[in-house]
């Protein structure tokens, strides 16, 4: 940070010392932009975990409404043969 002179005195070299302060100045603002952040990231991440487990609940959901549909067509498919056969027993056998 010193520099010799011509006449080889010791001067401060002030365009160094200012460089070296405006970048530790630009460190800390992009630090504490960093820190600011922080809450912000926090909360998104909180929410993308309560994303991912809508997600995996709503798939879940889809899963039992599909094996259910299965079941009700196979309760309705047993119901239909029945009052089919049922059908079958009231018609005139001579028809």
């Amino acid at each position: 940070m010193i520099r010799k002179s011509k006449n080889n005195e010791d001067k401060p070299d002030f365009e160094k010392m200012w460089s070296e302060v405006e970048e530790n100045i630009q460190e800390t603002d992009a630090e504490q932009d960093i820190v600011n952040r922080v809450p912000e990231l926090k909360q998104l991440s909180i929410d993308i975990d309560k994303a991912t487990t809508a997600v995996i609940n709503l798939e879940s959901s889809i899963r039992q409404t599909q094996r259910e549909e299965g079941v009700l067509g196979a309760a309705v498919n047993t119901i239909s043969k029945k009052v089919d056969s049922m059908q079958l027993g009231l018609v005139p056998k001579g028809l």
